[in-house]
């Protein structure tokens, strides 16, 4: 497993949280649910330190996901944000609602740090094997250098096609890794309903209008 070399960044550093919060208003979000614990502090901080992303405390994680689900049937990606074990766990049930109904949302599930996953940690969870029968796509992050990268293809897939949930697995120690200015978000991708071809339609529209006795 490939791990960041890089220790935690000072207090004015820039970090693989910052960076997060940097993707996801690239990517157009202006919400985030979700419920405080200690893999996702230093998430939570980040949102504070900005003003376009309103983070809403909820609860329960449960409530944080289908929160995020109402979002995305009202047109934008939801995001929900819940802390290792019992926190994704919480949530699994709105992803799996999600992944039934074809809904684009986003889970962020704040990991242990990556030096000490499988040996049995304080709430450790395989965020990958549980999430994956229920998710579009499920990936965690071992390089901060490659959140950009990542984060864009998550919301990418969760939008496109058959939309769906896709949940992400950041280890603590990623996010609080130092990431240098070179690192910047990726580009929007924008993504379009499918559409036929507009020759095709017009030449469907010729053949039916032509038929004796046209069968649609």
């Amino acid at each position: 497993m490939t791990t960041d070399a890089a220790t935690p960044s000072a207090d004015t550093g820039r970090t693989g949280a910052d960076l997060v919060v940097e993707c996801l208003t690239a990517e157009g979000v202006q919400l985030v649910t979700g419920v405080p614990g200690t893999t996702v502090m230093d998430l939570i901080d980040s949102l504070a330190r900005q003003d376009v992303i309103r983070f809403v405390h909820t609860r329960h994680e449960q409530v944080a996901g289908f929160l995020a689900d109402g979002v995305a049937r009202a047109g934008r990606l939801g995001v929900g944000l819940v802390s290792r074990g019992p926190g994704a766990a919480n949530a699994a049930i709105a992803v799996h609602n999600a992944y039934d109904e074809s809904v684009p949302l986003l889970l962020l599930v704040g990991q242990v740090p990556a030096g000490i996953v499988e040996r049995r940690s304080f709430e450790e969870m395989d965020v990958v094997a549980t999430f994956r029968p229920m998710s579009k796509w499920v990936i965690e992050i071992h390089q901060a250098a490659r959140i950009p990268e990542l984060l864009q293809r998550a919301v990418r897939t969760a939008v496109t096609g058959r939309p769906g949930p896709v949940v992400v697995s950041l280890p603590l120690d990623v996010l609080q890794a130092h990431v240098g200015d070179e690192v910047r978000p990726r580009r929007r991708v924008r993504s379009h309903p499918p559409a036929p071809a507009a020759h095709a339609v017009a030449e469907a529209a010729t053949l039916l209008a032509a038929a004796e006795a046209p069968v649609v």
